[in-house]
This record gives C-alpha cells, sequence and structure tokens, in this order.
C-alpha cells in the first residue's frame, strides 16, 4: 500500500498522520507513505527526527489574513496544485489522505481530479472551511467528534476517534518523572500550550508560581514552552524556587503523560486524546481565536464527560489557577473521578480503525 499524508502545520494535524503511518507500516513494512507539507511548518521538524519522508509544496493559508496577505494566497494555489500533480505522478499513491493544514487542500483536490481514492481525517468537533468544501469530493471521512457530522455526506462518515502516537497510557509513572529529572513523591502538573507552546498560557503559569503559595505542597511541573518564552518560563522558575522541568518541546510525549498527575492545555483536538488515552485529568483553557471556536467546542465534550474543566482566558487569571490546582491535589476522589472519566472516554485503537477501513476502501477500487 502506498499512501500520501498531506498537511501538518501544528503537531495538532501532524501527530494522527504519524501515527497511521506508522500503523501501515507496522502491518505491512513494504508499504510505502509519504508526508507533503510546507516548508514553514512543524513537519519540517518532526518527520526527520521520525524517519519519515517530506516533500513539501508553497502554499499560504487564507483564512484571517489581511486582504493582500488573501491575494497572494490565492495567487500561489495554481503553482501548488502543480506541485501536487507532479508528486502524485511521481509516487503515484493508492490513496491521499488529508489531514489539515495548508498543504491538505491542494493535494486532495489533485488527487481527487486524477480519480484517486481519498480521504480526511478531521480532528475537531467543528471542522474548518477547507475541510467542509472537502468533504464533499472526498471517498471517506474519518472523525473524532459525533458533532463533526453535521458539516459532511452521512454516507461517508466513518467515526473512529483520533489516532495517537504509540506508547501512550502504557508508561511507568516512577520511570517517566525520574527520566525528567523530576520527584516521584510530589505530584507532577503538565503545562502544554500545542507543539508551538501557548503565550498566554506561559505567561499565566509563569506569574502563577512567582505569586501563589506553594508551601507545603508536593507539587511540581513539567512545562512545554515553545521556543520563544522558554528562557522567560525557566527563569520564572527559577525565581520562584517550585520544582520544574521546562523545556521547548518535549519529545518524549508519552512519558510526560505519564508522569503526570494534572495537566494544564490548550483543548486541541489531538491533545484532548492524547489525554484521555494517558489518563490524565485536565484544566483546559482553550485558544480564544481558534476557527469557529472549535476549541472551546473540543473543551466542553470533555467537560460534558466529566474529564476535564474549562476556563475561558479572558475569565482565568493566575490567582484563580492557582486556586483550582491546589483545590484539586487536595481532592484525590474528585481527580480520580476525572482520571477514569478520560479513560472512558480514550479512543486508544483509532488508527488501527482508519487503516484497516482505508485498506477495503483501496482494495475496492
Amino acid at each position: 500500500m502506498k499512501v500520501i499524508f498531506a498537511g501538518g502545520g501544528t503537531g495538532g494535524h501532524l501527530y494522527p498522520a504519524i501515527a497511521m503511518a506508522r500503523e501501515i507500516l507496522k502491518r505491512d513494512p513494504a508499504s510505502k507513505v509519504l508526508f507533503v507539507g510546507t516548508p514553514e511548518g512543524i513537519e519540517s521538524r518532526i518527520l526527520y527526527r521520525e524517519g519519515l519522508e517530506l516533500k513539501t509544496i508553497r502554499v499560504r493559508g487564507l483564512k484571517g489574513k489581511k486582504r493582500m496577505e488573501q491575494a497572494r494566497a490565492l495567487l500561489s494555489l495554481p503553482r501548488a496544485l502543480m506541485e501536487s500533480f507532479s508528486i502524485l505522478r511521481s509516487f503515484q499513491p493508492d490513496a491521499v489522505v488529508g489531514v489539515g493544514g495548508y498543504a491538505s487542500g491542494p493535494l486532495v483536490l489533485a488527487a481527487f481530479l486524477s480519480r484517486r481514492r481519498t480521504a480526511l481525517q478531521e480532528q475537531n468537533s467543528i471542522p474548518g472551511i477547507t475541510n467542509r468544501i472537502l468533504g464533499k469530493l472526498v471517498d471517506r471521512i474519518y472523525t473524532a467528534y459525533p458533532e463533526s457530522h453535521v458539516y459532511f455526506p452521512k454516507e461517508k462518515i466513518s467515526e473512529t476517534g483520533n489516532p495517537i502516537r504509540e506508547g501512550l497510557g502504557s508508561g511507568n509513572r516512577e520511570e517517566a518523572v525520574r527520566h525528567f529529572g523530576l520527584d516521584p513523591d510530589q505530584r507532577t502538573i503538565l503545562v502544554l500550550g500545542g507543539s508551538l507552546g501557548a503565550h498566554a498560557i506561559n505567561l499565566m503559569v509563569s506569574d502563577m508560581v512567582k505569586t501563589s503559595d506553594w508551601a507545603g505542597i508536593p507539587v511540581q511541573f513539567l512545562h512545554q514552552t515553545g521556543e520563544a518564552d522558554y528562557q522567560e518560563v525557566l527563569k520564572a522558575y527559577e525565581v520562584s524556587g517550585v520544582r520544574a522541568s521546562v523545556r521547548p518541546y518535549v519529545h518524549e510525549i508519552a512519558l510526560a503523560y505519564a508522569a503526570a498527575d494534572l495537566a494544564v492545555s490548550r483543548a486541541g483536538a489531538v491533545a484532548l486524546s492524547e489525554l484521555c488515552v494517558s489518563g490524565v485529568p485536565s484544566l483546559l483553557i482553550p485558544f480564544p481565536y481558534a476557527t469557529d471556536e472549535h476549541q472551546k467546542r473540543n473543551a466542553d465534550v470533555m467537560a460534558g464527560a466529566g474529564a476535564a474543566e474549562v476556563f475561558l482566558q479572558e475569565d482565568l487569571t493566575s490567582k484563580k489557577l492557582g486556586e483550582r490546582i491546589r483545590a484539586l491535589l487536595a481532592d484525590p476522589v474528585r481527580l480520580g473521578g476525572m482520571r477514569e472519566a478520560a479513560l472512558a472516554h480514550a479512543r486508544p485503537h483509532a488508527a488501527k480503525a482508519v487503516v484497516e477501513d482505508l485498506e477495503r476502501l483501496i482494495n475496492a477500487s
């Protein structure tokens, strides 16, 4: 089987594709997978480390841009489409799977026009405009939230959950905590802002550790900051005296989840899927400028399941966040209930379900 995964830009788009690619190669090592993204996306850094092949096309985003930038983006589309046709002719895939991000649209459209099998993997409860359009063209749509189904033709939908990275949910807590240089006898708060970090969360947590009273509370932090805020956040922990492992990017994410007793996170769909499989209770702060408020919708699903508490960024202060963390750490019954709810909401075999259906789709050609 030969499959192209088109898209990326952020970890939320890229990591489900990596999970599906790993499943394909595990089932048949003779299979071939190719990723197509952009030079600026996270895929240009991550896939090399993963040992997976990447080709890039030159394409820009449209939504949320100024008029001049939108004009440049529109002008780049014919070139991106031609580059996509060239990649298809060279690689000759059995199927193309769009995972979201700028490169997804041209590749999936070119594959549709070339009469190849096509699919989408929609991570969010509210799909973006590109996937809503492509959903009318592709053969199959793999979803994670039933709330997304109203945007797609019903006969094309397969609700599988979000494919997640290997190894999640199986780590030993003590070993994981020690891996990050932390103390297994203390409770670990994992702070995530997505693959690129979240400036507002970084600032809020930095202020919280400096101004809140942590005396007598056995707590420590594992904080993924992104590159831009790394030094500032690191200094905040040093000034506060609160024990922490601060990293621009956490590559050993399975160990990070295994180490965590509680997470403070944005509400990207894939991060939520990973938190559920790992059984990590969470305090969610949805990105307020996400398209169609999809992070807020994602977070509300988690809160409704009892796996998380949701705080709007504009209503939250560092003081309130610190108070809620301390309250949860002092309430093991509540924390345990959130953990069980997260595990009950998990879909650990999503990658397998997608690949099995994709094989059937290809064989039916």
